[in-house]
């Protein structure tokens, strides 16, 4: 939680119900009729809104256009929800300490499916609510399902990922690039939420995309990235050494890898690689460079400096399921670029 804000009883309310508004409705409807959705809901005076019956507010929010298909039981369960809010209160003492008596996925659980249970509250919404009071966390909705499926990053081997794999992924990419996890979820959010930055929406605009290179939805063999979402501006500022390779070679070292790629893949009676795979190869050769200051060409040598990249690589990718794996994938395509260099010094020579 923000540790220098504290929410009222009735900030708590205002985010349960805003949260409810997220259900199934784009928020680009519900943000500019907020002040009359406030008004609505007598700026969330407990004690008034509970004189009034469910249908008044379904009416209200109906008029304002911006309900969802579940309007009716939300504002019918309104009333029994705010007895439970009151009474996790008194348990408590607020529901400030409350939602950071735990971990956060714990209250979530009580709240959707436990102890606490509030009425058409599952874990996206109640993860919404908790964001809304400064709980650092990811709201697992359609969006980052959707982008994080087996069609686009391939997170998921299914079309949607589920709020496991979307909060496992989200929780991921939090510690590789010190960011919140609220701050990748809004990332990830605006860009493909419509009437925000609408690139990655259930139609994308792939020709506008700036990480089609690492999406499956027009190429299904292109590694799972969905971290390259978040544009790391430090990264760009500070291009770490070695950058004179990437500029000097890039080009050609996609060649060789064409060739070198083809030549394998011929020989085991498989389809040669598209452009875009190529270009994956060509562009994670230098995934571990961008972390260190210094140019894995002076590595790579002999054996224990081959060991010692590869115990960097774990380093990085220890995050990940499959660490082992990808830092063998990685080292490879370092080593195809070790040849490569190897091979026009030569030439030059």
């Amino acid at each position: 939680m923000n540790r220098g804000r504290k929410f009222s009883f009735e900030e708590h309310l205002k985010a349960l119900i805003y949260a409810l508004l997220t259900n199934q409705r784009k928020w680009s409807d519900v943000e500019p009729k907020l002040v009359d959705i406030d008004r609505l809901f007598f700026n969330y005076d407990e004690a008034k809104i509970l004189t009034y019956p469910g249908e008044y507010f379904e009416k209200g929010i109906r008029q304002l256009r911006c309900g969802n298909i579940s309007i009716k039981s939300q504002m019918a369960n309104l009333n029994a929800n705010i007895f439970m809010l009151i009474k996790i209160e008194e348990d408590y003492g607020s529901l400030d300490d409350y939602v950071v008596s735990k971990a956060p996925d714990v209250i979530v659980k009580e709240l959707s499916s436990g102890i606490y249970k509030l009425k058409g509250i599952g874990p996206a919404l109640a993860w919404e609510y908790l964001r809304n009071v400064g709980i650092d966390g990811a709201k697992p909705d359609t969006h980052l399902k959707r982008f994080m499926g087996s069609k686009r990053m391939g997170v998921s081997d299914n079309i949607e990922a589920s709020d496991e794999e979307v909060l496992d992924e989200v929780k991921r990419l939090s510690a590789i690039t010190g960011l919140s996890r609220f701050d990748i979820d809004y990332a990830i959010w605006v860009y493909c939420a419509d009437g925000k930055g609408q690139i990655c929406t259930s139609s994308p605009s792939c020709d506008k995309c700036v990480v089609k290179g690492y999406c499956r939805y027009k190429a299904n063999e292109v590694a799972a990235k969905a971290y390259e979402i978040i544009v790391d501006y430090k990264e760009k500022e500070n291009m770490k050494k070695g950058g004179e390779y990437r500029d000097q070679f890039f080009n050609e070292y996609m060649e060789y890898l064409r060739k070198r790629l083809d030549e394998d893949r011929k020989s085991l009676n498989k389809p040669v690689y598209s452009d875009s795979t190529i270009k994956t190869y060509a562009t994670d050769t230098f995934y571990l460079e961008k972390r260190e200051d210094v140019s894995f060409i002076s590595w790579l040598k002999d054996e224990d400096s081959i060991k010692e990249a590869k115990s960097k690589l774990m380093y990085y990718l220890s995050g990940r399921k499959n660490p082992e794996k990808e830092a063998e994938y990685y080292l490879n395509c370092m080593l195809m670029f070790r040849d490569f260099y190897s091979e026009i010094t030569h030439k030059h020579n």
